[in-house]
């Protein structure tokens, strides 16, 4: 008996033995739903990120199309009729920018105060390059200043820093364009490629020249070659304000004369406008005349600049009133601009007892106008 194994009771045994056909049926209707979902989920999600992915296609291609759409509107097209005009007067723009951020944040931000995080870096490694390149041909001008720390972030010395720092981007551009013009001299097609390498090269030159040494890179060289650019970029651009001035005239006057074609009489409005543009251009060159006089006469050469300035202004207008082509208009914004050559002229002068501008670290004035006259004829050349 006890080597006999027990057997379960036969009801018990049934059910292990055999199962009803209705449940397997049931299970298996279950197991072909589930595959059934299963299948319809994976088509559906390949469905959707077959459809996200179109609508994003869809989408980058028209951000791009649009963008591309806006480069070549902004900055012309690199086919074979067109030039690299607009894109070389972003990267001027770009380089007074640059020049403007060098000067005016980050030669303060090197010079710094004698305290915090940067007086331990600059005093060694790469700090202490970066000090040293930026301060180097400056140390004469500590003297002027008193010698003592403010000096070294505000007065001559922080100008002679900041000065340095407009010459790296400007020097870097002058280099670009010098050779850009030798490439494109024996390749053409050189002036309206590559623009982004172009754009790379410059911003990385750029980005070394904080490293180089003020003199005689900066202080030296390029400080007298500057000086000689600038007295071409004056002739340079009279001749763009000349342009722009007859344009603008030409424009106002074709204007009338086509209103007068369909009505005698309707294009007059253009013409009072043009009057009225050439004399209130004409009282701001007297008004700025009579400043001029009033806070920067006392010595012998401001006067004899404002004194200048007035007679080539009268002499000039009515040369231009005595011939057939002559422009009014275009006398008026030379005359005004004339007016600030002087002004940039008599504020200049280190004599301060007609100079009252002497004794501002920043001619914020002058600043604003030299900065609009620029965009104004980049905007002129390139567009």
């Amino acid at each position: 008996k006890k080597n006999q194994k027990e057997e379960p009771p036969r009801s018990i045994k049934r059910k292990r033995d055999k199962v009803p056909l209705h449940t397997a049926t049931h299970y298996s209707l279950l197991t072909l739903i589930r595959e059934e979902n299963n299948t319809q989920q994976r088509a559906a999600a390949t469905m959707g990120a077959a459809i996200s992915s179109t609508i994003s296609l869809g989408l980058t291609y028209c951000a791009c199309s649009s963008a591309s759409s806006i480069c070549n509107a902004c900055l012309g097209q690199t086919s074979p009729s067109t030039s690299g005009r607009r894109r070389s007067v972003l990267l001027l723009a770009l380089s007074v920018l640059l020049a403007l951020t060098f000067q005016y944040s980050l030669a303060p931000a090197i010079l710094g105060e004698e305290s915090g995080w940067w007086n331990v870096f600059r005093k060694a490694g790469l700090g202490r390059r970066v000090f040293r390149s930026w301060t180097d041909g400056c140390d004469g001008y500590l003297s002027e200043g008193g010698g003592d720390d403010v000096s070294k972030v505000s007065g001559p010395y922080a100008q002679c820093a900041g000065n340095a720092g407009v010459y790296r981007p400007t020097l870097f551009s002058f280099l670009f364009f010098a050779v850009a013009a030798v490439a494109s001299y024996f390749r053409p097609s050189l002036n309206r490629e590559v623009w982004p390498a172009k754009y790379s090269i410059y911003l990385i030159s750029v980005l070394g020249s904080v490293f180089m040494s003020n003199h005689p890179w900066f202080l030296g060289i390029f400080l007298n070659l500057s000086r000689l650019g600038a007295m071409v970029f004056i002739v340079i651009q009279q001749i763009i304000l000349i342009d722009l001035a007859y344009n603008w005239n030409d424009s106002w006057v074709g204007k009338a004369d086509s209103a007068d074609r369909l009505e005698w009489g309707s294009g007059a409005k253009w013409l009072r406008a043009t009057i009225a543009v050439c004399a209130g251009f004409y009282v701001l060159t007297f008004v700025g005349i009579g400043l001029l006089y009033h806070y920067f006469s006392g010595c012998g050469g401001n006067t004899a600049i404002i004194t200048m300035t007035l007679l080539g202004i009268i002499a000039m207008t009515l040369l231009q009133l005595s011939g057939f082509e002559g422009s009014l208009l275009t006398s008026s914004v030379i005359s005004l601009y004339v007016v600030y050559l002087g002004y940039s002229a008599v504020s200049k002068n280190p004599n301060g007892l007609c100079n009252p501008q002497l004794a501002k670290e920043n001619d914020m004035w002058g600043i604003i106008i030299g900065l609009f006259l620029t965009a104004l004829s980049l905007a002129w050349t390139g567009w």
